[in-house]
């Protein structure tokens, strides 16, 4: 099986890097305009076409993708900033309650903050960190998708340039890939919608909905003209061939959420699901779409490229640090749903208190050990 995917990860690492060059992203095609016939404002002798159709599936398409950012945002608002605080808090109140702690509990904040910012970019997170957050990121299975190329790549790479290529290919499936696919998506996808319907000979009406399809719902790449010379580099087999390449530009609310990691299941105290979210977020990576043939025991696989939005890739990077702080549960995607309470993290905040010591006993201030402090932080 190693061997076998082998040529298929090369190419799929030749073919991301030829996209990124070209322009960046990609995302489960988005709805494209079409006219319906039969609408009754439909005026088929008029070269502007149905006046209404194609203004109506892009509110549509917008209205649903703002939904799924709202309820990916509501049920936790700034998730990351607030469970960093909630942490902090207990942290705080246990070394009130128990002094000689404070070594304990500041290793324990160096660890927790280490995980949140590796997290952000895996360009230095440790490959338990990678496996974990990458479900949040890309779209995967044992038999295909993003996160099979993405976990076979280290193991293809030069050995003389791993240590030093490892960081990059981390960074393509991280979440702060994301942001920046969100970033220039908006001002890359209007144009790119407006060519793809200029090519389908659409009306000019459809022609000029498509510009505000692709600002507010993203647009995809067809990059097929190039596969003639990527079939002819000589980097594949000769009976494995690309079929099919594209990138997905994010539009301002593209959400992304085509990832392996399950829609996340919102309980209350009792355990009794409330209500299922569906997942919001993506990377760099998730965005190349990819269609390869000939592939020894697989044969046939299929990349759906997935854009992703910066509301979405904000959305996305504040769950999965939030997820390192210990938000959720069961974010491998595997076996159950990831579960959080209705109550966010941080409506329980409340500052430590001091509490009460005679002189004859011991207190807070008799027990604080300020050495050990010190030589926590590294002094």
């Amino acid at each position: 099986m190693h061997h076998a995917i082998k040529p298929y990860v090369t190419a799929g690492v030749a073919i991301v890097g030829a996209g990124l060059v070209a322009a960046t992203p990609a995302v489960t095609p988005l709805p494209q305009v079409h006219t319906w016939p039969e609408m009754s404002l439909t005026a088929d002798s008029s070269p502007l076409g149905d006046p209404s159709t194609p203004w109506t599936d892009v509110f549509n398409t917008a209205s649903d993708n703002l939904n799924q950012l709202t309820r990916g945002f509501l049920v936790a608002p700034f998730v990351g900033s607030q469970q960093a605080m909630a942490n902090l808090n207990g942290f705080m109140q246990q070394i009130q309650d128990d002094p000689s702690s404070i070594n304990v509990v500041m290793g324990e904040i160096q660890t927790q903050l280490k995980a949140a910012l590796s997290s952000m970019t895996l360009m230095n997170a440790d490959q338990d960190t990678v496996n974990s957050v990458i479900h949040q990121t890309m779209d995967g299975s044992l038999l295909g998708g993003h996160s099979l190329i993405f976990g076979q790549v280290p193991g293809f790479l030069p050995p003389d340039q791993a240590e030093s290529l490892t960081p990059i290919i981390n960074f393509l499936g991280s979440p702060m890939s994301a942001v920046m696919m969100g970033a220039i998506g908006p001002s890359i996808a209007p144009w790119v919608a407006m060519m793809n319907s200029i090519s389908d000979g659409d009306s000019f009406n459809e022609i000029m909905a498509s510009w505000l399809n692709g600002f507010l719902n993203g647009a995809t790449l067809d990059l097929d003209s190039l596969l003639p010379a990527i079939n002819g580099a000589g980097l594949l087999p000769e009976t494995m061939t690309v079929t099919h390449m594209d990138i997905a530009f994010g539009g301002l609310l593209s959400t992304g959420g085509h990832v392996s990691a399950n829609p996340i299941d919102v309980v209350d105290a009792d355990g009794n699901t409330v209500t299922t979210v569906d997942a919001v977020g993506g990377s760099m990576f998730n965005s190349i779409g990819l269609g390869l043939s000939g592939i020894p025991i697989l044969n046939n696989v299929t990349l759906q490229s997935d854009a992703i939005g910066p509301l979405g890739a904000w959305i996305g990077l504040s769950q999965v640090v939030g997820a390192q702080l210990g938000w959720g549960t069961g974010w491998d995607g595997k076996t159950t749903l990831p579960e959080v309470p209705v109550i966010p993290p941080g409506v329980d905040l409340g500052f430590p208190t001091l509490s009460e010591f005679d002189d004859g006993g011991s207190s807070a201030a008799t027990d604080f050990d300020f050495s050990g402090l010190l030589d926590s932080l590294g002094f």
